[in-house]
This record gives structure tokens, sequence and C-alpha cells, in this order.
């Protein structure tokens, strides 16, 4: 099975746009979505498998209700904002430990 490996230097752009004792978070997770789709382009994908299981949904459902005051979080499947792309998470119904 062919695969592709991209290393991007995120973290010193994260560190250097947010504000010391800031949440790193929502730009980090923006710059690698970005990276993910522009990759996905060039390699001719138009789906991307992420590997969050239930816990991950659970804890991003919580994260948004407590600290952005929203009920929301992270579907199974999403379409991108262009339509071009499709992420799924397979394992969205598995628990962290079985």
């Amino acid at each position: 099975m062919p695969f592709h490996i991209e290393n991007q230097d995120t973290y010193s752009i994260v560190k250097r746009v947010i504000p010391e004792g800031k949440t790193l978070c929502s730009l980090c997770s923006r710059l690698r979505r970005g990276i993910l789709y522009r990759v996905a382009g060039e390699l001719g994908a138009t789906k991307i498998a992420l590997g969050h299981h239930r816990d991950d949904m659970l804890q991003t459902f919580f994260l948004n209700m407590f600290f952005a005051a929203k009920l929301k979080g992270m579907p199974p499947k999403l379409v991108s904002d262009d339509g071009k792309n499709i992420v799924i998470r397979p394992m969205a119904y598995v628990p962290e430990k079985t």
C-alpha cells in the first residue's frame, strides 16, 4: 500500500503567532487541516481518514460546550466547505480503551 508522509513545521508558526499563555489548539488545528487538504489535492485523494476515537469526540464536545458555549462536536463524516474533500473518522464510536 503506497503512503505519503508530509513533514511541516507548524509549531514555530503557532509559537510566533499565538501570544504566550494562550491556547495553541485552534491555530494548530487549522494549519494541520490546511496541510491535509492541500496534500490530499496534490495526491488526487478525495477522502481523509483521521484516527479520532469516541473519547476524542466527547472531549471536543465538552470543550466546545464549556469554553466556547456551543453544543458542537466532531462528526464521524464531514464534507469540507468547498466540497472537494470528505473527512472520515472510522473509529468515532470506538472507546479509547476496551
